[in-house]
């Protein structure tokens, strides 16, 4: 197994823990839901903390476990007409996808990182009664950004190294 192929494990590991986490993170969204929900309605005891955690959290599933959803190509695409593409058509579009995708990871790392720098930098907290800090949900902008734009490199190059078995992008 050679470096690129080892560093493309890598970058799929990192992505599907990534992704497998914000997963369960979904589980604890819920629950903390239903604590709110009892707590207000059955104990009139509504809690102050409840919705400040879910959005945080929320925007943790929603942002890192987007190089995951690329990686297992639950992104939209028209297969109707990619399936029917010859190889090198193929090869084409992914190339074309890679430079769109990584202006738009470009973008989202660097005004990602601004923003978060800013937040952190006059330690800049959410107007709600919690309070939570706002940097931490800031800083993943530009992670998941980053992580994104590795798995597109990853999807970039995957047909390059298995162009010999004749197969391209999803037909792997």
């Amino acid at each position: 197994m050679n470096l690129l192929t080892k560093i493309q494990k890598i970058i799929d590991a990192i992505n599907e823990f990534f992704g497998k986490f914000a997963s369960y993170l979904i589980i604890i969204i819920m629950l903390i839901g239903t604590l709110e929900v009892v707590s207000r309605y059955f104990f009139n005891r509504p809690t102050i903390w409840a919705w400040g955690i879910n959005v945080q959290l929320f925007a943790f599933v929603v942002i890192m476990s987007g190089a995951a959803s690329y990686r297992n190509g639950y992104f939209i695409n028209v297969e109707v007409f990619y399936n029917r593409f010859p190889i090198r058509l193929k090869l084409v579009v992914n190339v074309l996808t890679f430079m769109f995708a990584s202006a738009l990871c470009s973008v989202l790392i660097w005004q990602g990182w601004i923003a978060f720098f800013l937040a952190w930098q006059t330690n800049e907290h959410y107007t709600s009664y919690f309070q939570a800090p706002s940097y931490p949900v800031k800083f993943l902008v530009p992670l998941g950004g980053f992580l994104l734009l590795m798995q597109s490199i990853n999807e970039l190059i995957r047909p390059f190294l298995s162009r010999k078995s004749g197969k391209c992008g999803k037909d792997q």
